[in-house]
């Protein structure tokens, strides 16, 4: 489906030095998504689904806070985790996560345990 492809390059990730990581639209992205709901005949609502695999690929382990997302199967709502060097996992954000990134153009999903 066309809608599956642009959604596939609608997310700009970031990290920084106060964020682990940070999923952001672009507005005009935002744009598109609202043209296509507009266009499709009675379709009013998209559920989009983001799954992020992150990898630590430091030499030490991570101390982070996961907001409104899963990681692995484990649902945080603002929950410490810890990941070691070398190893992987799944975010998935939640539909609040999703929907304010749409919304403000930004979601924080894992920011550092300070």
């Amino acid at each position: 489906m066309i809608f599956d492809q642009l959604i596939k390059r609608l997310l700009i990730i970031i990290s920084n030095k106060n964020n682990l990581l940070n999923v952001s639209v672009p507005p005009s992205i935002k744009q598109n998504i609202d043209r296509v709901k507009a266009n499709s005949y009675g379709m009013t609502d998209i559920d989009l689904s983001v799954s992020i695999n992150f990898n630590n690929d430091t030499n030490k382990k991570l101390s982070f806070y996961a907001i409104s997302s899963y990681i692995g199967d484990t649902p945080a709502i603002y929950n410490n985790f810890f990941v070691e060097p070398n190893h992987e996992f799944t975010i998935k954000l939640s539909d609040v996560s999703v929907d304010n990134a749409l919304i403000n153009g930004e979601s924080s999903v894992l920011i550092y345990d300070k």
